[in-house]
C-alpha cells in the first residue's frame, strides 16, 4: 500500500491507495489527535488528487505511468467520511468534520449523501436541487413529500416518485393528469387504498381512470357513485373483490349473474346480497350455502 500523504502512521486520517494505486481509502486510526490535523491531511489528499501522476517501475524496470480519475477518486474519500455516520457515537463528530472541510459545498458530495444517508440531513440548498431530490427519490421515494411545493409540482420529479410508489399522487401540487394517474396504477407499488379513494373523486368524471381503479382494488367501487349502476364497472369490481357489490346500485344487487361472479371470487359476499338472490340456489352453490343453512342466515 502506498502512503499519499506525508505524515506518520498515528495520525487519526490517512489516504492510501491498493497496490494498483487507483483505490483512494481514508483511514481513522483509534489514537486521536485535533481536528486541526485531521482537516489538514483530508485537505492535502483531495488537492493533490486532481492532477497527480504517479511514476513507478514494475518488476522488469518497465516505466507505469498510472492516472487516476480525480472525481472518482474524490468519490472515495467522501464514501469513507460518510462511512462515520454508521455509528452514532461517530455522527456528530462527522458532522463536524464535513462543515470543516466545507464539503457541504460541494455537489459530488451532496449527491452521493443523499444515496448514503437521510434527505433530511442535507443542507437546505440541497434540499431545493432537483437533481439531488431526484437521487434521493429514486433511493427512498417516500422523501417525495418531503421536498419543497415548487419540486412537487415538477412532472420530473413527479413521476420519478410515481412510478415506484404510485400513493405519492396524493402529495402533488400540480394539476393531476391523467398520465400521473395511470403510471401510478401501474407503479412498482400501486396507488392502493386511500390513495384509490382519494383519486377518483379527483377524477369521478374519467370512466377509464375509474374502471383502472376497481381493477386495482373492487372496493373503490365504493366512492365511484356515479358508476355503480355501470353494469361493467360493476362486474370488474366484483371480479377483483367480490364485496365490493355492497356498493352495487339496487338494480345491479338483484342482478343474478352479477352477484354469482361476486359470490364465486369471495365467498362472503353472500352474506352482502339481497335476500332474493340469497335464496337463488346456483348463488347458494356458489356460496356452500345448503338450503337448510340459508334458512338460518
Amino acid at each position: 500500500m502506498k502512503i499519499l500523504n506525508r505524515y506518520e502512521a498515528w495520525w487519526p486520517v490517512r489516504i492510501v491507495l491498493d497496490e494498483n494505486y487507483s483505490t483512494p481509502q481514508l483511514f481513522k486510526k483509534q489514537i486521536g489527535n485535533s481536528d486541526k490535523d485531521e482537516i489538514r491531511v483530508v485537505k492535502e489528499c483531495i488537492v493533490r488528487m486532481q492532477n497527480e501522476q504517479i511514476h513507478e517501475k514494475d518488476e522488469n524496470g518497465w516505466l507505469l505511468d498510472i492516472k487516476r480519475n480525480m472525481t472518482k477518486s474524490r468519490i472515495h474519500i467522501y464514501e469513507q467520511i460518510l462511512n462515520g455516520f454508521t455509528n452514532i457515537n461517530q455522527k456528530q463528530r462527522t458532522t463536524e468534520l464535513i462543515k470543516k472541510l466545507n464539503l457541504w459545498e460541494n455537489r459530488d458530495f451532496a449527491s452521493l449523501f443523499v444515496v448514503k444517508r437521510d434527505f433530511t440531513d442535507l443542507p437546505f440548498k440541497w434540499q431545493q436541487e432537483k437533481e439531488i431530490a431526484l437521487i434521493a427519490i429514486r433511493r427512498e421515494p417516500s422523501t417525495f413529500q418531503l421536498l419543497s411545493r415548487e419540486l412537487r409540482m415538477d412532472k420530473e420529479v413527479i413521476m420519478t416518485a410515481v412510478k415506484l410508489n404510485g400513493d405519492l399522487l396524493r402529495y402533488v401540487c400540480a394539476t393531476i393528469e391523467r398520465e400521473m394517474v395511470f403510471t401510478a396504477f401501474s407503479a412498482l407499488i400501486p396507488i392502493k387504498y386511500c390513495g384509490l379513494y382519494w383519486i377518483i373523486g379527483k377524477m369521478a368524471d374519467d370512466r377509464d381512470i375509474v374502471m383502472a381503479a376497481v381493477k386495482s382494488d373492487g372496493q373503490a367501487l365504493k366512492n365511484a357513485y356515479e358508476y355503480q349502476n355501470d353494469r361493467e364497472i360493476v362486474t370488474t369490481a366484483v371480479q377483483h373483490n367480490g364485496c365490493a357489490i355492497q356498493y352495487a346500485s339496487f338494480e345491479l344487487q338483484l342482478d343474478t349473474e352479477i352477484v354469482l361472479t361476486a359470490v364465486k371470487q369471495n365467498p362472503d359476499a353472500y352474506f352482502l346480497a339481497t335476500f332474493e338472490c340469497q335464496t337463488d340456489p346456483e348463488i347458494m352453490e356458489a356460496a356452500g350455502i345448503t338450503e337448510d343453512m340459508g334458512i338460518l342466515f
